[in-house]
């Protein structure tokens, strides 16, 4: 399940999903972890930084939009009792400094996600990037496109940098 608190995600996408993507589109990807990135919305978003917290050789860069950063994962593991909402309590501020460059996005009228909620994230994160656009709810993908489009181009080039 993705909203585990482990890498095992990333290790899914990295042996199941990533091979089939070279294979069936004939193009080669990077395996340099700073030229990499994940991205999801919602709970997908909070995938995108648990995929990177935990398997940073194999992610660096995260695009979280409307991010529900709550406790879903399932069956409970006593070793990260809050889930995901753990980051900003508990994971981040204990943890050594991880390699990952987040980049956060949310919408001011986001009821699942309140804008707070990402603020919190962000200023646990030594550098991370918050937008939060006005008048968006919970679908800023498709409520905002251009806003996250123009991060997805900042995160790429970042990653092309590396």
């Amino acid at each position: 399940e993705y909203d585990t608190m482990s890498g095992v995600f990333a290790e899914y996408i990295e042996a199941e999903v990533l091979p089939r993507v070279e294979k069936n589109c004939g193009v080669k990807l990077t395996k340099n972890p700073d030229g990499r990135a994940a991205m999801g919305n919602s709970s997908g978003g909070s995938a995108a930084l648990i995929m990177a917290w935990f398997r940073p050789d194999l992610y660096r860069r995260v695009l979280t939009t409307s991010g529900t950063f709550v406790n879903q994962q399932w069956p409970f593991d006593p070793k990260y009792p809050d889930g995901a909402w753990g980051f900003h309590e508990t994971l981040i501020p204990r943890e050594l400094k991880k390699p990952i460059r987040l980049f956060i996005s949310v919408g001011d009228a986001d009821l699942l996600t309140p804008p707070e909620h990402a603020r919190r994230l962000a200023s646990a994160i030594r550098g991370a990037r918050l937008l939060v656009a006005s008048g968006a709810g919970h679908m800023l993908p498709l409520e905002r496109d251009e806003l996250v489009s123009d991060q997805l181009i900042e995160l790429v080039q970042a990653a092309r940098e590396a």
